[in-house]
């Protein structure tokens, strides 16, 4: 993809040994960079800089809490929390590499979930603040070599904080705001760290602070997720809110969700700190429970599932649900089921209409797929004392013993070939000539839990080329229409393939009118494209 290509692309440079390919999002002292690692033998890796903001980089305070940031974080070694490579620095500019995670901050897809008047599935939900748990757990009893703790507080809980990347993995970043007994630098007198709307009490009011204002967050994080809105509100007014009302119920917004999922809310953002959770793991064990009781397993391959369909991206991998409907002979849903809606299932082997009505496959359907397989429908084999003699009888098949039993054995077996070819024979003729003459009298069956789908996008064949192309990926804020050589494609975010080469496609919506042209790279596994 060239430099014009799409807005937000800047001239290729380099600092140190990356080479910034895009830029991604500016913060209040840094901004983030996709960039790439060359080296020998076609080596490529994708990464993230962070690199300190210009007109800050003079400024002592804002140096030293940035490489506060990066001495600490490269200290952690946790699944769920983002990696750093390096701590760089190209002439008086200080970098930090970190890892690349390819997928949707928690801001992005509560955002994306509400402007489609959807909620998130409870199962989703409480394995994703599991997985944040886990990581504030292990970055809170985190100490140095020698077993001395940094008593650290990460202070920026918040949905832009929270990354779900595509393969379902969740990662907690940004240690740029962290309280550590290790930092060289100090907080002012007064000076508070932190969004509003998740700050704990005592941190509004600059008290001292410990882990359960990271609690708080937590809490206030899960209420967002469930219910598609802050239970305090923005700003000044989250300010006022958290001092002096109580929390909110998730309950009275989602009235579908066990009160068991309200009561863990309440206690992680109780005003009193002493009536919170005692930490991470306290609170990581009710979540837990409450997942296994209301929503059975969700590990994650079903977070991936869910992730990709929001961005409109291909599913790759089966879910555990849907490996166990499949291993059903004819599946069916029930109530102990796991729920995941809002979540594509994976189609049955005997189920046709997946962009439609959901309707069983007829029998002509099945043996048409059968022939076309080479598979054959199954026959019962009986064995030859099980067949009836009224049919076949020894005496009108097996001529008198004349002491050849090798012969009479070998009439035997064509015997039974005979059969099995017979009831095939028919059963073909019946389920191909009898069946497709029977009036198609059978309505499409939908099940009662089968998840609500908005409008599916038509793509125009124009700009689809099925296995043969890369794949694209298309998204607006807010969400719009997408028009490709005057005719409309979709809807955002859709995902499709296309071959290499340029593409001018439009984005119209009430509020959005823009073209964009755009150029798909055969070097990249996935091209995205934005209105912005």
């Amino acid at each position: 993809m060239n430099s014009s290509a799409l807005d937000g692309m800047e001239a290729t440079r380099t600092l140190g040994k990356y080479t910034l390919v895009r830029h991604l999002a500016t913060g209040g002292m840094a901004e983030i960079w996709l960039a790439e690692q060359a080296g020998p033998g076609g080596f490529n890796k994708e990464l993230v800089i962070k690199q300190i903001l210009p007109h800050l980089a003079r400024d002592e305070s804002f140096t030293k809490m940035f490489l506060d940031e990066a001495r600490l974080a490269a200290q952690l070694s946790h699944p769920k929390i983002a990696q750093i490579y390096e701590l760089g620095q190209a002439g008086e500019e200080y970098f930090i590499a970190m890892e690349f995670i390819d997928g949707m901050d928690l801001s992005d897809l509560v955002e994306t979930t509400a402007s489609r008047g959807e909620v998130m599935p409870l199962g989703i939900a409480s394995k994703v603040i599991i997985d944040v748990l886990e990581a504030l757990d292990y970055a809170h009893d985190y100490t140095d070599r020698d077993g001395t703790p940094y008593n650290l507080v990460h202070r920026d809980v918040t949905p832009h904080n929270v990354i779900v990347s595509n393969d379902g993995i969740v990662k907690l970043v940004d240690f740029g705001v962290a309280k550590a007994k290790a930092n060289q630098s100090k907080t002012q007198t007064g000076a508070v760290k932190g969004k509003y709307a998740y700050m704990a009490p005592e941190q509004i009011q600059s008290q001292e602070i410990d882990r359960r204002v990271d609690i708080f967050a937590a809490g206030v994080l899960f209420y967002e997720l469930l219910a598609g809105q802050k239970p305090f509100g923005e700003d000044l007014a989250a300010v006022t809110n958290i001092l002096t009302q109580p929390t909110p119920s998730v309950c009275a917004v989602r009235t579908d969700l066990p009160e068991a999922v309200n009561a863990v809310i309440q206690k992680a953002t109780a005003k009193n700190a002493d009536d919170r959770y005692i930490d991470a793991h306290d609170m990581l064990r009710d979540v837990e429970s409450l997942l296994r009781e209301h929503a059975g397993y969700v590990g994650d391959r079903e977070v991936a599932a869910y992730i990709r369909q929001v961005q409109g991206l291909p599913t790759t991998r089966h879910t555990a649900a849907q490996s166990k409907a499949r291993s059903q002979p004819q599946p069916q849903q029930d109530d102990s089921s796991p729920k995941f809606d809002h979540m594509t299932p994976e189609p049955s082997p005997h189920v046709t209409g997946t962009n439609g009505p959901i309707r069983e496959k007829t029998q002509e359907e099945i043996m048409l797929e059968n022939i076309e397989t080479g598979a054959m429908p199954s026959v019962e084999m009986k064995r030859p004392a099980e067949i009836r003699t009224d049919t076949v009888t020894s005496e009108s098949v097996l001529p008198a013993d004349d002491g050849g039993g090798s012969n009479g054995g070998l009439i035997a077996v064509f015997a039974i070939l005979f059969l099995v070819v017979t009831a095939v024979g028919g059963y073909l003729f019946y389920t191909m000539v009898y069946l497709k003459k029977q009036p198609e009298t059978e309505t499409p069956v939908v099940s009662k839990k089968e998840p609500v789908h908005h409008d599916a996008p038509k793509v125009d064949p124009t700009f689809d080329h099925g296995s043969e192309g890369v794949i694209v990926s298309v998204s607006c804020k807010p969400v719009a229409d997408v028009y490709y050589k005057g005719k409309k494609v979709g809807t955002t975010p859709i995902s499709t393939r296309l071959r290499q080469g340029e593409y001018e496609i439009e984005f119209k919506s009430k509020s959005v009118n823009k073209t964009k042209t755009f150029e798909v790279s055969a070097s990249k596994l996935l091209n995205r494209v934005t209105c912005k």
